[in-house]
């Protein structure tokens, strides 16, 4: 069997559907059409590292990884990177 590197871009319609039942088992919309859809991807580092830091040109600094938490984790991540410079 060979293993997947890539992550398939297509959404599962019997999945979507699945999602819509159970909301409708316990929430009265007046509408439940599915105007816009997106598919989040969180990244991870293979070396167990929680956030990647780097500086790839004077003056430029790239901060990414926090892997789905960053509206809680980014200011605090952000003052540390900034204190460590």
């Amino acid at each position: 069997m060979r293993t997947r590197r890539t992550h398939d871009p297509f959404e599962s319609e019997e999945i979507n559907a699945a999602i819509m039942d159970y909301l409708a088992g316990f929430a009265r919309l007046p509408d439940t059409t599915v105007t816009e859809r997106w598919s989040g991807f969180y990244p991870s580092l293979r070396d167990g590292r929680t956030e990647l830091v780097v500086d790839p040109e004077p003056g430029v600094t790239v901060v990414n990884g926090v892997g789905g938490a960053g509206m809680t984790l980014s200011f605090g991540l952000a003052e540390e990177v900034v204190a460590g410079r």
